[in-house]
């Protein structure tokens, strides 16, 4: 599942997972991800203004992540989630000008898999 957040320099999707047959999937490996944010911009954007907007809004994505990870208790109650510093994994392109620019980046998330067997 996604939420896109419309914000003025861009969107911020959010991806994450909302049933229980995901769990199979992270546990086998074929999903490394339990939440997943990526921001697009919707101008022209080098690197170093793409992470000093991305740092603004930071508090803002994470806590609308943390939201959706609230409402989807079920799922995540089985993980820990680590949000990185900051936005990276720049995805850069070039516009007609030949000029560097961002196509989108992306917000690291750690997720951890809570075992539920006690250790001795």
């Amino acid at each position: 599942m996604q939420k896109v957040l419309e914000k003025q320099k861009g969107k911020f999707l959010i991806g994450y997972c909302d049933n229980s047959e995901d769990i199979t999937l992270f546990k086998s490996g074929y999903l490394s991800e339990t939440l997943r944010i990526t921001f697009y911009p919707n101008t022209i954007m080098s690197e170093e203004e793409c992470s000093i907007y991305t740092s603004e809004m930071k508090t803002e994505v994470i806590e609308e992540a943390k939201k959706i990870a609230a409402d989807n208790f079920e799922f995540y109650k089985n993980f820990d989630l680590s949000f990185y510093r900051e936005f990276s994994g720049y995805c850069l392109g070039y516009n007609l000008n030949r000029q560097l620019i961002v196509i989108n980046s992306s917000l690291n998330i750690k997720s951890t898999y809570k075992t539920s067997e006690i250790l001795c």
